[in-house]
């Protein structure tokens, strides 16, 4: 039964979470898709490198607080007016 009170959240979190790279990429030409994706790639490689240096330092409610707030920067991008791509 524990299982299931930990799976809710994640899963729900997740879910919000994982919703920002689709939407990322929907919003931009077909052109820049692979740039996209490329900069995923890299972010998530150095953003678990970065995370584990900032554990070892301010511990890991402060790696909790710096993902939250570049979750919220990155979500904020997507609210901004702006033309989106037709194609």
């Amino acid at each position: 039964i524990r299982f299931f009170w930990l799976a809710i959240p994640i899963v729900g979190l997740g879910t919000v979470l994982g919703r920002l790279l689709p939407l990322g990429i929907k919003s931009i030409r077909r052109e820049e898709v692979p740039w996209a994706w490329a900069l995923n790639g890299v972010g998530s490689v150095l953003g678990t490198s970065l995370a584990v240096m900032v554990a070892v330092q301010i511990g890991f409610s402060g790696v909790f607080w710096c993902s939250i707030g570049l979750y919220l920067l990155t979500g904020s991008s997507l609210l901004r007016p702006g033309k989106r791509s037709s194609t």
